[in-house]
C-alpha cells in the first residue's frame, strides 16, 4: 500500500473510544458487558494481562468477540514474558480469525507490579533493559508469524528453527500491534515496530512529559533524518488508535517548522485528549466486579483527534 505523506490536516482522523475490562462473575456476564459496551458506541474492548483478579486475556476476548459484530478487541497489553512468542503468534492469529478480523495485539515488557506474576511463574524479573531486548526478540518472531511467513531465531531469548503457523489472521498483512511503555528504551523499539504506541504518562509529569516521549518516538522512528544539532528529522509517524489498516505513514516536514514549537503542540493536543477521555468516558472502572460506571454514555463519533499519540 502506498504510504501518503502526512500532514497536519490529513494526519486528522476519528477518535477511537475504548473501555479497558477484567472482570466478571459469569460467562452470561462477561458477554453482556461486551454487547453493552458496542451498544453504547465504544470501538475497542480491551483487557490487560495478570495472573490474579482479571481475566485471561485471550480467551476473554474471543468471547466477546463472539457476541459483537463491529467491536474491537484487544490485549493492554499482554506480559512478554509469560509467552513464548510462537504460541502467542498462533493465539492471535486465532483470535483475529474467531473474531473476523477484529484483533489488536498489545505487548509490554511488564508493569512493576508484574514482578509478583514473574515470581508464581518461576520467572526472573529482569532489568528493563533486559525485557525490552526480550520483546524485541519476541517481535522479531511474531511479526512475521502473523504475515504468513516463516520465522528462525536463535537467542539469546528465544530460539525457533523454521517456525510457522495456520490458520493465519483475517487482517492483512497482519493484526496491528500495539506496545506501551514509559521509558525511552522501550518507546525507540516501539516507533520502530509498532503499529499503535501507547504512552505511559504520570499525571504530574504534565505536558513536558508528553512532549518528551513525543520527541523519543520521533527521534528513533525509521527514516528519520540526522540533524546538524544531533537529533533527527522524523521520518514516520505513528498513527494512534487507527483501525486495522496500514498504520505507519510516511512524514513529510517543512523545513520552516521548529521542532520544538511542534512538539508542544502535539504534547497540548495529547494532554487535551487525555483529559477529555478522562471526563467523557469510561474506563471499564472496576468496582465489585467490574464493568462500566452506571448511567455514563459515550460521547459519539463526530470527535476527531489531530495527535498522533495517545496517552
Amino acid at each position: 500500500m502506498e504510504r501518503p505523506p502526512v500532514t497536519q490536516d490529513s494526519a486528522s482522523r476519528p477518535f477511537r473510544f475504548g473501555v479497558v475490562a477484567a472482570q466478571a462473575r459469569s460467562a452470561e456476564e462477561w458477554t453482556a458487558r461486551a454487547r453493552r459496551i458496542e451498544s453504547l458506541g465504544y470501538a475497542t474492548l480491551l483487557v490487560p494481562d495478570g495472573l490474579r483478579y482479571t481475566l485471561a486475556p485471550l480467551p476473554a476476548l474471543a468471547a466477546a468477540a463472539a457476541v459483537t459484530t463491529s467491536l474491537r478487541v484487544g490485549t493492554y497489553v499482554i506480559a512478554n514474558d509469560f509467552r513464548n512468542p510462537v504460541l502467542l503468534a498462533k493465539e492471535a492469529a486465532t483470535v483475529d480469525l474467531v473474531s473476523g478480523g477484529r484483533f489488536e495485539l498489545g505487548l509490554g515488557v511488564g508493569r512493576p507490579a508484574a514482578a509478583e506474576d514473574n515470581r508464581m511463574l518461576g520467572l526472573a524479573f529482569d532489568s528493563g533493559g533486559v525485557r525490552v531486548a526480550r520483546l524485541a526478540e519476541s517481535l522479531a518472531l511474531i511479526k512475521p508469524l502473523l504475515a504468513g511467513e516463516t520465522a528462525t531465531a536463535s537467542g539469546p531469548h528465544y530460539a525457533a528453527a523454521g517456525a510457522a503457523i495456520s490458520p493465519g489472521p483475517v487482517q492483512q498483512p497482519r493484526p496491528p500491534i500495539l506496545i506501551a511503555g514509559s521509558g525511552r528504551r522501550l518507546l525507540s523499539l516501539a516507533a520502530r515496530e509498532a503499529d499503535i504506541v501507547a504512552l505511559g504518562v504520570a499525571p504530574a509529569e504534565g505536558e513536558a512529559g508528553v512532549a518528551e516521549r513525543i520527541g523519543w518516538l520521533r527521534e528513533a522512528a525509521p527514516g528519520a533524518e540526522p540533524q546538524p544539532d544531533g537529533g533527527r528529522r522524523p521520518g514516520a509517524a505513528l498513527d494512534i488508535g487507527a483501525d486495522g489498516t496500514d498504520r505507519r505513514q510516511a512524514r513529510g516536514g517543512g523545513r520552516g517548522q521548529r521542532r520544538g514549537r511542534h512538539d508542544r503542540a502535539d504534547a497540548r493536543n495529547a494532554a487535551e485528549t487525555a483529559r477529555g477521555a478522562r471526563h467523557h468516558v469510561p474506563r471499564g472502572r472496576r468496582r465489585a466486579h467490574g464493568g462500566l460506571r452506571p448511567g455514563r454514555r459515550a460521547p459519539g463519533r463526530a470527535l476527531t483527534e489531530r495527535s498522533t499519540v495517545v496517552v
